[in-house]
């Protein structure tokens, strides 16, 4: 004969109770770990955060140095999602409190030399006609001077329209690179009359060169 064990109120309710029991520890590991999660956001825990900590152990240097340079870099280029996320690892870090506290060092003013060159758009590029622009940029540091410099050389790239030729060959002016970055003579006052910006350095083989280079006369030169 064979007999089974009939489901009764009380073995529902205990079953009811672990139901209940089971959800109810979900639900409170659930909001253990966002509670852990948003600890360690507060602690600077993003991605980008943790980048800067790594890069500031290699280089030697604080990881709100390391976010501060970032932040430039991604202004400069326009990516609008890197300057958000680097902007919360500052916050994260404490970097903007620390930024808003201290007195920041007067930024600086470099004289960027940047190269153009001629690029011909039809036949072989026997020759690389260039011209060297010098840029004036107030930047905090070398490497912002150069995005700015760069930044603002690329704004010459272009044919004109299509209307540019150099000795008589369709051509377009492209940016090369910055071939120096010098401070100016007083770099933390702006530049005024009578400052020196730059300079180039030149050399010729002999003194009757050097007259025609004074006069303005064609003469070959070591430029460096």
């Amino acid at each position: 004969m064979i007999t089974t064990n009939a489901i009764t109120p009380h073995s529902k309710q205990i079953a009811s109770i672990i139901k209940w029991v089971i959800i109810a520890l979900g639900l409170v590991i659930g909001l253990i770990s966002i509670f852990f999660f948003s600890q360690s956001l507060q602690k600077g825990e993003n991605y980008i955060s943790l980048q800067a900590k790594t890069e500031a152990q290699k280089l030697g240097k604080g990881p709100c140095d390391i976010l501060l340079d970032w932040l430039t870099e991604a202004k400069y280029v326009g990516n609008k999602q890197e300057v958000r996320d680097i902007q919360k690892a500052q916050k994260f870090l404490g970097c903007r409190n620390k930024l808003k506290r201290s007195e920041r060092k007067p930024m600086s003013w470099y004289a960027a030399h940047a190269i153009m060159y001629v690029k011909f758009k039809e036949g072989s590029q026997d020759s690389y006609p260039f011209w060297e622009n010098i840029i004036l940029v107030e930047a905090d540091s070398n490497d912002e001077a150069a995005l700015k410099a760069t930044k603002r050389a690329k704004e010459n790239e272009g044919d004109s329209k299509s209307t540019f030729t150099w000795s008589g060959r369709p051509a377009q002016w492209c940016f090369a690179g910055i071939r120096k970055l010098i401070t100016c003579e007083d770099p933390n006052s702006k530049p005024s009359d009578g400052t020196e910006i730059t300079y180039l350095e030149m050399e010729v083989s002999d003194e009757d060169s050097f007259s025609k280079l004074i006069n303005g006369e064609p003469v070959e030169v070591r430029y460096s």
